[in-house]
């Protein structure tokens, strides 16, 4: 079995595991939490959470709002066509081109 040394990085507080005979890292963990308390850190992320609730919050709002007018502008593109039919008539059904032959 290979001896690994656990090495503590000073500048980025993280941790290395490093392969005693290869000298190669064999693992790693992210630093930068050491300095802050546990309880700073949950209402970090609680905080996060929030304003990530809230960005989606604004992005289905706006979502549903661009739905509505996409809806409103058909309706009204269709009706102005169906009064316009409406006014000038039907000349029958439209060709089919099994007809042009």
């Amino acid at each position: 079995m290979n001896k690994t040394h656990l090495v503590d990085c000073p500048f980025c507080k993280g941790t290395l595991e490093v392969d005693a005979g290869s000298g190669k890292v064999v693992n790693k963990w992210e630093g930068g939490r050491k300095d802050k308390p546990a309880g700073e850190r949950f209402s970090e992320a609680v905080q996060k959470l929030e304003e990530g609730k809230k960005k989606r919050d604004e992005f289905f709002s706006s979502a549903a709002e661009r739905l509505k007018e996409k809806k409103k502008k058909t309706d009204d593109l269709f009706g102005e066509q169906l009064k316009k039919v409406k006014e000038e008539g039907l000349e029958g059904p439209p060709e089919r081109p099994f007809d042009f032959d």
